[in-house]
């Protein structure tokens, strides 16, 4: 008897294994691979060469090398092996990813991916340290071809503000959904501030959005020197004298991502930004949670969009 299992615990879609159940309808009791043959029997290099000539067939089909081990990667049976019996055909199966190599390709955008495990239909591959929230994934199997997994890469952490919804108070005409910029996770704020409309060190007063309700981590708040505030950001302006300051309630940060002489720009692109927490708050814990955006600074013409405040671990 061979009975599915399956699991959903969110994503794209479940995972499932399969589980034969052999009973010795005399005994009861259930009987293994081995209990089939007789003591001395060399049952196992039997049944591995035929698996091994089945495998060169399927090769033969892909029009692979006889011994290619692109599709599948087989030594030897394990002494649990699964089966099941069909009449008087015993029937030898593997789980998903369980005889395939991990020959396929994982991309993060466009950078390739090193596989370091792959469970029924689970891939598992380390994060690059800049990667992008938004960033899509691509798979290339030598079965299926290339495939994109549904969704986008996305890191929350401590979510601060990701505007979807936008739950703050004033600013919500510059909560934005595209179409330019493209959204990478939904809703964003874009500000597009024409230099006569905020003059010096005035924006801070006349633009800005607020977000209210946002809630801190126990541990954020007591190792702050432990974790990083993180936001994408995408300039459709080049950012050379306006600063962008940060309020976290009685905490002012003034981020100034531009050097003298030098321009900050995405050029349309989000990127995504990292700075350490103990910079922002310099020790300090916010009093309220609030957190508010908005300039400050030398005027200059200004189309900026921000979105997913988030505070992750260093590590």
């Amino acid at each position: 008897m061979l009975i599915k299992y399956y699991k959903y615990s969110g994503g794209a879609h479940g995972t499932y294994e399969y589980i034969p159940y052999n009973v010795d309808l005399t005994s009861g009791g259930i009987f293994t691979l081995k209990d089939l043959f007789n003591e001395n029997s060399n049952y196992k290099v039997v049944i591995e060469d035929e698996i091994k000539k089945q495998i060169i067939q399927l090769n033969k089909e892909q029009n692979l090398p006889k011994n290619s081990t692109q599709l599948y990667a087989f030594n030897e049976i394990k002494d649990n092996q699964k089966f099941y019996i069909v009449d008087d055909t015993i029937v030898i199966f593997f789980d998903l990813y369980e005889i395939t190599t991990e020959s396929g390709q994982l991309f993060f955008g466009d950078q390739e991916m090193d596989i370091i495990r792959a469970v029924q239909d689970t891939l598992y591959f380390n994060l690059p340290e800049d990667a992008i929230a938004g960033t899509k994934i691509k798979i290339v199997s030598p079965i299926a071809g290339e495939r994109l997994v549904p969704g986008r890469y996305y890191e929350r952490g401590n979510m601060l503000c990701d505007y979807d919804p936008y739950t703050g108070w004033g600013g919500n005409n510059y909560v934005n959904n595209g179409p330019v910029p493209e959204p990478i996770t939904g809703n964003y704020s874009r500000f597009k501030i024409a230099k006569e409309d905020a003059a010096d060190w005035e924006w801070s007063g006349t633009v800005a959005i607020a977000q209210i309700g946002v809630n801190y981590w126990d541990d954020v708040k007591a190792n702050q020197d432990n974790y990083q505030l993180k936001f994408e950001v995408n300039t459709l302006t080049a950012l050379s004298k306006r600063q962008i300051r940060f309020f976290f309630e009685q905490i002012n940060y003034d981020w100034e991502p531009f050097a003298s002489g030098l321009a900050f720009k995405t050029n349309g692109e989000w990127q995504t930004i990292s700075i350490d927490l103990n910079e922002v708050w310099k020790g300090d814990v916010p009093n309220t949670g609030t957190l508010q955006v908005m300039g400050n600074s030398f005027a200059e013409d200004t189309d900026i969009c921000f979105d997913n405040f988030r505070i992750v671990p260093k590590n």
